[in-house]
């Protein structure tokens, strides 16, 4: 009988399929901020936590650092006394958390300590790299106590293993995808009314590349295309920006802004759209790809953003150099055509199905930690 008693450091988006799965096989925990109503992970326990950050929430902001910022648990160790934890999956490197599971684990040597990563490559932002560079030495000092790295991408794994050598097995598992969640419309007709829509669901901020979007179609626009994108605002301070970029383009009579929407409603907006494009500079991962894809919505991916982990590029959706609004406008180009929206939309689907859907990944990551 497997009698392992798991605790996962973070409540994530990307973490949440891989936590109830956990739940259904073991008694398992998360912690959760208490400045936000409880939330419900399939049978896992929630362990309310106060978290400081020191004052880096508050320079990043007046930096306008687009980073995630360390934190540190309050109470730690009461807060998971008298639970017995035998295995801690905390996420990522750079954060305090991390350094207070690792510490726990050397008190405690029969824990097992699994770190899963978003990391792909430094931060071009000198304080962001500088931050990371701190916490990666001492990340290094302690590989040994390491039992494995996660990691979400092709280019983590990359990463990591180029720099550890083979001090620690590095695990490919990709975020797994809810298609019972996120499903095609069967009765879904591409290039409805003659009219290409096209959405991006992302942040209004440099790294995102609004514009190099705008750019590329601008040039479908002089090939006679006709077209609409949605963009989904989720906070940001460029939406000023874009909307005076656009306008000199002459191209705000062909783009619509909408406010971020609830997580339930998503499969509704991807159905009504014809492609996903997401042209980010360096995006860690991207779920809003794979979910679109299981939805049977092509994508239009940048080279650098994580969620190429899901794309085949020229069957499920297409790459583009990063940066190149040209190679962007040449992608939408093609796609702006029903044969190809149908064939990629029926290979996206069956793409996510065969490999990333949650119950397949769910059971790889469940052997991995040993639960199964």
């Amino acid at each position: 009988m497997n009698n392992k008693i798991v605790l996962f450091t973070a409540r994530h988006g990307l973490l949440d399929g891989f936590i109830a799965r956990t739940a259904e096989k073991v008694p398992t925990y998360f912690f959760h901020p208490d400045v936000r109503a409880p939330v419900v992970v399939g049978k896992a326990e929630q362990i309310t936590v106060t978290s400081k950050t020191f004052g880096l929430a508050s320079l990043f902001t007046w930096l306008k650092l687009e980073t995630l910022t360390p934190s540190y648990v309050k109470h730690f160790n009461e807060k998971v006394r008298g639970k017995n934890i035998d295995t801690i999956i905390t996420l990522d490197f750079f954060r305090f958390l991390f350094v207070q599971a690792l510490l726990y684990k050397k008190r405690h040597p029969d824990v097992k300590l699994f770190v899963y990563s978003e990391t792909q490559r430094w931060p071009r932002n000198i304080v962001s790299c500088l931050g990371m560079w701190f916490f990666w030495q001492f990340f290094k000092m302690n590989i040994m106590h390491i039992n494995k790295i996660f990691v979400f991408t092709e280019q983590g794994r990359i990463f990591f293993e180029n720099r550890l050598g083979g001090k620690v097995p590095i695990v490919l598992i990709p975020a797994p995808i809810d298609i019972d969640r996120f499903f095609p419309d069967s009765d879904k007709v591409f290039m409805r009314s003659g009219i290409f829509r096209l959405v991006m669901n992302a942040r209004f901020t440099e790294y995102k590349n609004h514009k190099d979007l705008f750019d590329a179609l601008y040039i479908v626009k002089q090939k006679g295309i006709k077209f609409q994108l949605t963009l989904i605002g989720r906070g940001g301070h460029l939406k000023g920006n874009l909307l005076k970029y656009a306008e000199e383009l002459g191209l705000s009579e062909d783009i619509k802004y909408i406010e971020a929407m609830p997580y339930e409603k998503m499969r509704d907006l991807y159905i009504s759209q014809d492609i996903l494009v997401l042209p980010s500079y360096n995006e860690a991962i991207g779920m809003v790809v794979p979910e679109a894809m299981a939805c049977g919505i092509p994508t239009i991916t940048s080279d650098t953003v994580g969620s190429n982990t899901y794309v085949k590029d020229g069957e499920t959706g297409l790459v583009f150099k990063t940066g190149d609004a040209e190679d962007l406008a040449k992608s939408l180009i093609k796609m702006a055509n029903n044969i190809v929206l149908n064939k990629f939309s029926l290979e996206a689907r069956n793409e996510t199905e065969r490999h990333f859907a949650l119950g397949l990944i769910g059971k790889k990551f469940l052997k991995e930690i040993e639960i199964v």
